[in-house]
């Protein structure tokens, strides 16, 4: 059967660098299926068995052709643009009519919407009632994303796109000044902020400059999925204060190699971490360094903790889950429209 993967990014080699897309193109082409991918309506063919859709803004469009084509469609969805239970600047109480509309549309003509998170479908389930909706938590290949015995672990490492909204949702600024203060008790420590420099690098840039800590921060901008593990496996620990995760994959990647977290209790951050990390006040900056600084002086304690971290996620986040739930899933969206198998 023919399956038109969807994803509405400008450039078509982020595919491969957003993890949570290039999983599920994987795991539609190991389930069998012959998988076109699309990024623009152009793009979308009108002969697909089934249409697969990321984020219900994107999605859009290849809903358009399924149900003019009718054709069934599942669309992924989470992330800030369905949240409005949290205080965000880019959440779906702050969009504009036609993307709040665009949202309510799509999840409730949508043959099936996968929810990335148990968080994210009850912030579903309050904006439409009509939904056809499951949670199924996005994966980790915990076989790729692996410790390494006897690596160096020389820094603090977190991901974020430079942006305006991720420096504001994930707290670079904060990082950086909770960073002052660790770095007064360990002069040497590094810390390594890895993503796109964007329209808030400058101010990060700033920021770091007016604290003198330009010698221990690092931007290696945007990095390829080797080098994105090659930096968890250097990492003593992995800091993610945020304000929302619709999952938080990241810091599942960052488990999955063995690195103790430290993060926030908001959004589905709870669901993938449970007592394997550190949970900070995300505004607090003292008591982001403290966990820090907690985790660093105490070897031992970072060690159980990046043990934890990776056991949980082998048992409830792996690759072969995902593919087994989005496998039954797409058996009974097919059985429903077309009565049989793929």
């Amino acid at each position: 059967m023919k399956v038109c993967f969807f994803a509405g990014v400008k450039d078509k080699s982020l595919l491969t660098l957003m993890q949570w897309y290039a999983n599920d193109i994987l795991i539609l082409r190991d389930l069998g299926f012959d998988v076109t991918i699309a990024t623009k309506w152009s793009e979308i063919p009108w002969n697909a068995d089934l249409y697969f859709a990321w984020w219900p803004t994107k999605g859009i469009l290849p809903l358009i052709k399924s149900k003019l084509s009718h054709k069934p469609v599942i669309v992924v969805a989470g992330g800030t643009e369905v949240v409005h239970s949290y205080n965000l600047e880019y959440n779906f109480t702050n969009s504009g009519l036609l993307k709040k509309k665009t949202i309510i549309f799509v999840l409730n003509n949508a043959t099936k919407v996968l929810a990335i998170s148990k968080a994210a479908e009850k912030e579903i389930k309050a904006l439409v009632s009509k939904a056809n909706i499951e949670t199924v938590y996005l994966s980790v290949d915990t076989e790729t994303f692996s410790p390494v015995a006897g690596a160096k672990k020389d820094i603090i490492f977190t991901i974020s796109h430079l942006n305006k909204e991720n420096i504001y949702r994930k707290r670079i600024l904060s990082i950086i000044r909770s960073a002052r203060q660790i770095v007064d008790k360990f002069p040497e420590l590094k810390f390594v902020i890895a993503g796109r420099k964007l329209d808030g690098f400058e101010q990060v840039v700033d920021e770091v400059k007016r604290l003198s800590l330009s010698n221990n921060f690092i931007f290696p901008g945007k990095i390829s999925n080797d080098e994105k593990i090659e930096y968890f496996r250097r990492s003593l620990i992995y800091l993610q204060p945020t304000l929302h995760e619709g999952f938080g994959l990241a810091i599942a990647e960052a488990m999955s190699c063995g690195v103790p977290v430290v993060t926030s209790k908001v959004g589905a951050v709870e669901e993938v971490v449970g007592n394997c990390g550190i949970y900070v006040d995300s505004n607090n900056e003292n008591e982001i360094s403290n966990a820090v600084i907690s985790l660093l002086i105490n070897p031992e304690l970072r060690g159980e903790m990046g043990k934890c971290a990776r056991e949980r996620i082998v048992e409830n986040f792996s690759y072969e889950i995902r593919k087994k739930r989005i496998e039954t899933i797409i058996d009974g969206v097919i059985a429903l429209h077309y009565g049989g198998k793929k």
